[in-house]
């Protein structure tokens, strides 16, 4: 890892992201430290979300629960990211996938660290203009997404954008469905924190 200049990766994942996931997925890097840049890159959500809610404060009357807290945001952000990572292992290999749960590690770790780069450039240029903050948003999602197929595909050598496509989705609604029942718990305590008060 040492060799490579993550600029130079970057731009590659951008440009040619099947032939940037078969560099991640020949590096070496132990599933411990992947876990750990997982959760690392739930820090980093977290934090752009605590800048996010200094720049746009909630408005008065509107109900504090409605936000989670930087701290929730991370927890519900962490699990999220765990959720896809093994459903994504786990739904690809139904679908005749060959990819590891280390292969899917890598690929995912690195996509998350390249959003948060560019989320953090939004911000950044919110400042200046919200209108072109929203379009480098859209544009992002869109890459993003290109991107996450190709690397799911490289990843379980699917040989097929449309069953990586299928397993995005498939994976996406798993995670959606644990983040809903983590969020409706933690609404609960909340709610009633608010009553008392």
């Amino acid at each position: 890892m040492s060799q490579i200049v993550l600029k130079d990766l970057a731009f590659q994942t951008i440009r040619t992201p099947d032939l940037a996931a078969r560099v991640l997925l020949g590096l070496n890097v132990p599933t411990t430290t992947l876990w750990m840049a997982l959760t690392l890159m739930g820090v980093l959500n977290a934090l752009l979300y605590g800048v996010a809610m200094v720049m746009t404060p909630v408005p008065e009357g509107a109900p504090l629960f409605a936000l989670p807290s930087p701290f929730q945001f991370f927890v519900l952000v962490t699990l999220g990211l765990v959720a896809m990572v093994w459903a994504m292992t786990q739904i690809g290999r139904w679908m005749g996938g060959q990819g590891s749960l280390r292969d899917v590690l890598v690929l995912f770790t690195w996509l998350q660290f390249l959003r948060i780069v560019a989320q953090g450039a939004v911000v950044l240029l919110s400042f200046a203009s919200g209108l072109l903050s929203m379009m480098a948003s859209t544009g992002i999602f869109v890459v993003g997404v290109w991107i996450g197929l190709h690397f799911v595909n490289e990843g379980h050598r699917l040989g097929s954008l449309g069953k990586a496509a299928g397993l995005l989705i498939s994976a996406g609604v798993v995670a959606l469905i644990l983040i809903s029942i983590v969020m409706s718990t933690m609404a609960g305590p909340m709610i009633g924190e608010l009553s008392d008060v």
